[in-house]
Order: structure tokens, then C-alpha cells, then sequence
């Protein structure tokens, strides 16, 4: 549905080509002060778990040569993340960001297998696991990436992943390069008001800094909203 789908293409990357992307970094960053990154996304970088395997070890050895830290993550949608791939990439300190849009319901909207069915279970289930294998891995480096469409309850999202008790990324549905008529508006959602009154309460009374204190990345509302917050900030200050 991207109008910019022809330059996505659709082959594997060959292994010599991603190798040389992680010597191309390592040759090009010589002013770099903070830790280097390589983050793995798709299509379904899982598919190609033992390539991913490969590039970790190989950045790995390289940074150390150069006496550069580097760091990793995986955007995941969690359906083939299992005990063995969860393993790996805790012992290497993999970030693994999993798609989660909500309860199941508003997951399963849009989240379904190619042949059909929702995918809740798998990635809660998924969740779960990792939660279990290392519970400080969890709590540091797993977040679900929240995409909210239209139709979706902001204040029922709020309450779920309250519950969840995750770190969560939280955009509204990006439009760009999609018939924004036949998907609907991204604003045409419940509960937004309420939302945004509450944090306008909260920042009357608590000021800007709660945004950073701890535990907000795994607030919804504050995540979602605090990009609209810092934009109003920095205009009022201009």
C-alpha cells in the first residue's frame, strides 16, 4: 500500500553485503562519542535469525578491535520469537522492541497471521517468556512498540498496559503514503481528551520533569503524549 514500495525492493540481504554495512560503520563514525548502534527490522528480521546471529558477532569483534562500544536491538512482531532466538539475544543485550497494539481484541484488529487468526496469544505468550527467562532484561531492554489506529480506546490502552507493566514506544498510525480516506483519520479515537487533561494536570503540578522521572516509559498516556508536550514547550520558549 507504501507509494515508496519500489525502493523497499524484496530479496534477503546477502550476507557479505550486511557484513560490510557493519565495517561502513565502523570506518565512518571516527568523531562518534556515544555507543554505536545497528538495529535489525523488516519485513521480519527473525526470518533471517541465523544472518542476525552473524552481524552480532562479527560487530561485535570489529567495535572491540577499534575500541568502540556497540549496542544492538530487534523490531519484532514476536510470532517466531522462541526460548532458543529469546537466549541469544539476552546474553548479548539485545533491546527487542515486539509489536503489541493492546488487548487482544485491538491487537488482532490489525496484527493477524497471513492465513489467518490473530496473533495475541503468540506475542503475549512470547512476552511472557522473556519476562520469565530474565526479569531485569525485561524490565531494561524489552519494549512494545504501540501503534494506535483508528477506533482505538486511549483510556482502555492506558489501563491495559498499566497492567502489563512494560516499557512502551506509542505512536498514533503513520498515514504517510497511504489513502488516508480509506484508512481513517489517526486522531478518530476515544478517550484523547481525557488523556490530555489529565496530563495537563499533572504537569501544572508536578512541572516538565515528570516526563523523565522514572517508570514513565512505561506510562501510555505519558509516552504517547509527552512528544506533543516537548513540541508545545519548545514553541512556548520560542
Amino acid at each position: 500500500a507504501y507509494d515508496q514500495k519500489d525502493c523497499l525492493g524484496s530479496a534477503n540481504m546477502p550476507e557479505d553485503v550486511a557484513l560490510r554495512g557493519v565495517d561502513y560503520l565502523l570506518e565512518h563514525s571516527a568523531e562518534q562519542t556515544h555507543p554505536l548502534a545497528i538495529s535489525f527490522y523488516g519485513g521480519a528480521p527473525l526470518l533471517r535469525f541465523p544472518l542476525l546471529k552473524k552481524v552480532v558477532a562479527y560487530a561485535k569483534r570489529r567495535a572491540q578491535e577499534k575500541n568502540k562500544p556497540i549496542g544492538f536491538s530487534v523490531t519484532t512482531n514476536g510470532t517466531l520469537l522462541n526460548a532458543s532466538i529469546a537466549k541469544f539475544l539476552i546474553s548479548h543485550s539485545v533491546q527487542m522492541v515486539i509489536g503489541l497494539d493492546g488487548p487482544r481484541e485491538t491487537h488482532d484488529r490489525h496484527r493477524l497471521f497471513k492465513k489467518g487468526g490473530g496473533s495475541f496469544d503468540v506475542v503475549t505468550a512470547a512476552l511472557e517468556m522473556v519476562r520469565n527467562m530474565d526479569a531485569d532484561y525485561f524490565d531494561r531492554l524489552v519494549r512494545c512498540s504501540v501503534v494506535v489506529t483508528a477506533g482505538a480506546d486511549l483510556e482502555e490502552l492506558q489501563a491495559y498496559f498499566r497492567g502489563l507493566h512494560v516499557n512502551i514506544i506509542a505512536n498514533f498510525v503513520d498515514t504517510y503514503g497511504l489513502n488516508a480516506t480509506k484508512l481513517g483519520s489517526a486522531q478518530a479515537v476515544t478517550g484523547l481528551s481525557a488523556l490530555k487533561t489529565r496530563m495537563a494536570a499533572r504537569l501544572g503540578e508536578e512541572g516538565s520533569a515528570f516526563l523523565n522521572q522514572e517508570g514513565m516509559s512505561k506510562d501510555f498516556a505519558a509516552v504517547l503524549l509527552s512528544p506533543m508536550i516537548k513540541r508545545f514547550m519548545a514553541a512556548d520558549r520560542s
